[in-house]
């Protein structure tokens, strides 16, 4: 479809049909003619109606231009999310934002902070998590307190018991 308007988010160019590797036909999108985008990133079309063959979906491209007057593509990166806390969500202070490849590339001290569930868990769940194991602990010795005194009550009824049949 020569000659129509191209909907692509860097620029307003022309598209045209091209065959693809497996014979379909697609859109791509063809920087314009001349200018300093078209010359700079001639191989990178993309199909306008799909997110997959696209430079946006990993990265920004902005036009920018330096102080010798030229006109260049900027690719901005995607930016990285702060790590959640795995029960209730929220962002785990003092650890870096980054995309998961760079935290593959960062020191191990980087990635937690220094104290159970360090790197996975916010402060407040480690705080819940150590009360209520300790309330559990105390639980299980109320009941064995309660066991040994019912066990007692039912050994001193036995030997009540047999004090009157002797009697």
């Amino acid at each position: 479809v020569e000659g129509e308007t191209c909907e692509c988010p860097l620029h307003g160019g022309e598209t045209s049909s091209g065959p693809r590797g497996d014979g379909r036909t697609f859109l791509l999108c063809v920087r314009g003619g001349g200018s300093a985008l078209g010359l700079l990133l001639p191989r990178q079309q993309h199909a306008c109606d799909t997110r997959e063959g696209s430079p946006f979906t990993l990265a920004s491209v902005n036009r920018v231009k330096t102080p010798g007057g030229r006109l260049v593509a900027q690719v901005t990166k995607k930016l990285g999310t702060r790590p959640k806390c795995g029960d209730c969500g929220m962002a785990l202070a003092g650890l870096p934002s980054l995309r998961p490849r760079e935290y593959s590339r960062i020191r191990k001290s980087a990635k937690h902070v220094t104290r159970p569930y360090g790197g996975s868990r916010c402060c407040n769940c480690v705080r819940e998590r150590i009360v209520r194991a300790f309330l559990v602990e105390e639980q299980k010795i109320v009941k064995k307190v309660l066991n040994a005194q019912k066990k007692k009550e039912a050994s001193e009824k036995k030997t009540q018991k047999k004090k009157k049949t002797q009697k």
